[in-house]
């Protein structure tokens, strides 16, 4: 029996995923490797297989599973791998530490250590055709569908495989089940093409009524022989600008030796001293090589050297002292500046007060000019209005007379609308008639349509039908496989059950430096 017809007890035909089945038959075989990774790391030995390095070039990892244990050869005599030394795995940062006697990562032959560098994995000292390394590693076996056989994977584990494709299969069933379902009542033609569908179009024998038409024109425009009065004419004109003799006081004007606003002087710089011995205490503290020597406190610290950090400290604390005296000294030569700049802004407000009084006095006079001005200018004024209601009277007697003559014209153009109504009113009972006949038609034809529509709403109720008995058969075969699926999944776990809880993997630790 192939893995495939194992797979169509649980999901019924599978001619139609060959392809993807052979696929997740590769995909099963990782799945199961990588839970049982998790779930009882110490089983992987049966999922695994050797890769041999007799050279610097290492093996590549692409196309591995999990590293299990690295090995290498201490001895190079004539019999091949016959002083294995298991080899600790090391941190990528320490690599070019390995191949050196003097660091506390060497590696000898009695004690080889292994990195993974960009996917490869590389042994120290570096192996040979004499001394050669051997890693142990997971392998993802080669499934042979026909002959149920999967390489480097135990027998006990072909039936997760099993149920793992299995589920994928339904799942893969339940989408094309749901694919195969019709968007509207239509889309089956096969089904559906024997019914033919509603036409609404109307035919009518009646047209309707031609336009309106009337012999009688409205009547022209108003002609209005009066014309309306002339503009305005006033002899007095309005009073010019007012003109002040005095004029306003000019802008601040200051004559006072103290010319500007005092500008705030530049501050004294902060002494160099500083900033070195600032840099002096950080240097002492944590970067001996900007002074040239090899320790500093943290190295001291490390080395437990209790008084080389004391006196160190000491140090770096007379360095911060002379620090602060110099700020100290930079701050009352600030505060000097600062004494001189308030004692000139002071003198420059007194000057500023002195010409704000003198700008005063001159608007109060201007202010005076203004008022006999504008006395002047309120007579002038009195005058222009007074010719200006004069002017008005004229014009209200002119725009009588051209009311009475608009009044004559307004009523002789309501006689001729009368004339205008009275043929439109015929012609609308002339239409009124007309469109009698044609809602009558219209009224025929609408009972025809009706009748057309039952028989449209019969042959829909029986599109209907098709379409449910075509769905309920879709849904059945969904749960199906719904249920089938969890069948299916309750059966998978089933066969984890055993290796739920089991001890995880403990060979995890890095090389440590030697003592």
């Amino acid at each position: 029996m192939s893995f495939t017809a194992e797979i169509g007890h649980y999901v019924g035909a599978t001619s139609d995923y060959t392809t993807e089945i052979a696929q997740w038959l590769t995909d099963g075989v990782k799945t199961v490797v990588s839970r049982i990774g998790a779930l009882a790391p110490d089983m992987l030995e049966q999922f695994a297989t050797t890769a041999a390095i007799t050279d610097g070039n290492g093996v590549n990892l692409a196309a591995k599973g999990r590293i299990l244990m690295v090995e290498r050869d201490a001895s190079d005599s004539a019999n091949t791998n016959d002083d294995l030394r298991t080899a600790k795995p090391v941190k990528l940062q320490f690599k070019n530490q390995l191949s050196s006697t003097t660091s506390l990562y060497y590696a000898p032959p009695e004690d080889p250590k292994y990195y993974v560098e960009a996917g490869t994995l590389y042994i120290k000292p570096t192996p040979s055709a004499a001394e050669a390394g051997v890693v142990h590693h997971v392998t993802f076996g080669a499934v042979n569908d026909i002959n149920e056989t999967i390489a480097y994977f135990p027998d006990e584990f072909k039936k997760h495989v099993v149920l793992w494709v299995a589920m994928n299969v339904l799942h893969a069933k339940m989408i094309d089940t749901y694919g195969r379902l019709p968007t509207d009542l239509d889309a089956d033609q096969t089904t559906f093409d024997a019914i033919s569908d509603f036409s609404d179009g109307i035919g009518m024998s009646i047209g309707l009524p031609s336009a309106v038409s009337v012999s009688s024109s409205l009547p022209s425009a108003l002609s209005v022989s009066t014309s309306l009065p002339s503009a305005f004419s006033v002899s007095s004109s309005l009073p010019s600008a007012i003109s002040v003799s005095t004029s306003l006081p000019s802008d601040f004007s200051i004559t006072s030796e103290v010319g500007t606003v005092p500008s705030l002087k530049a501050m004294p710089s902060i002494s160099g001293e500083v900033a070195d011995a600032l840099t002096n205490a950080k240097n002492l503290f944590d970067n001996q090589s900007g002074l040239g020597v090899s320790t500093d406190v943290e190295d001291w610290l490390n080395a437990e050297d209790v008084e080389m950090v004391e006196s160190v400290l000491q140090t770096v604390a007379t360095e911060l002292q002379r620090a602060s005296t110099h700020l100290a000294q930079h701050q009352n030569a600030q505060q000097v500046q600062m004494n001189d700049w308030r004692q000139e802004v002071e003198q420059y407000q007194a000057v500023v007060q002195s010409e704000v009084q003198g700008m005063q006095a001159q608007l109060a006079k201007y202010q005076a000019d203004l008022a006999k001005e504008s006395a002047q200018m309120q007579e002038e004024v009195s005058k222009y209005q007074a010719e200006v209601s004069k002017e008005s009277q004229r014009t209200q007697v002119d725009v009588s007379r051209y009311q009475a003559e608009l009044s004559k014209e307004t009523a002789q153009m309501q006689e001729e609308i009368g004339k205008y109504q009275a043929e439109l009113s015929k012609e609308q009972a002339r239409i009124q008639a007309e469109m009698s006949k044609y809602q009558g038609e219209v009224q025929k034809e609408s009972a025809r349509v009706q009748s057309e529509l039952a028989e449209y709403q019969a042959n829909v109720a029986r599109k209907f039908q098709s379409y449910s008995a075509k769905i309920q058969k879709e849904t059945t075969a969904y749960q199906w496989l719904q249920t089938q699926l969890q069948y299916v999944q309750q059966m998978h776990e089933q066969c984890w059950a055993p290796y739920q809880g089991a001890m995880s993997d403990q060979n995890t630790s890095y090389a440590r430096p030697r003592k």
